[in-house]
């Protein structure tokens, strides 16, 4: 947290926290760590996305942020992983491709066979 706040104080804060609006009232839904850095920081105001939905609707965003960027265990970030297949599978989203030919395949999946960017070679600095 302190070492936020010290960067949050010198570049200020490059990544907005996120909320949802409900009665005209902001709800947190990713951000915990950038919001407490400002209020330890003094700040009065914070910049921030505003994302439509409910709590249900927003809690992917929530999960896939954690999954990302928190500091989570093995056992936490596969319970997280796990929830959100199981949110994007309530909508009906199909999380893989479909296996077996495809009739009307027009490599989209596929990598092109000659790629139209030179060859590059990395050099150690």
């Amino acid at each position: 947290m302190h070492a936020l706040a010290a960067s949050m104080s010198q570049i200020g804060l490059r990544t907005p926290i996120t909320v949802r609006e409900k009665n005209k009232k902001a709800y947190l839904v990713c951000g915990l760590h950038r919001l407490e850095a400002a209020k330890r920081l003094e700040w009065e105001r914070i910049p921030c996305f505003i994302v439509p939905g409910d709590e249900h609707e927003t809690r992917p965003w929530k999960i896939s942020e954690d999954v990302y960027r928190a500091e989570l265990s093995v056992l936490d970030r596969a319970e997280h992983i796990n929830e959100l297949c199981a949110l994007i599978g309530k909508k009906g989203v199909q999380v893989a491709p479909p296996g077996g030919n495809q009739p009307h395949d027009r490599g989209i999946k596929r990598p092109p066979k000659r790629s139209a960017l030179p060859k590059m070679t990395f050099a150690d600095r």
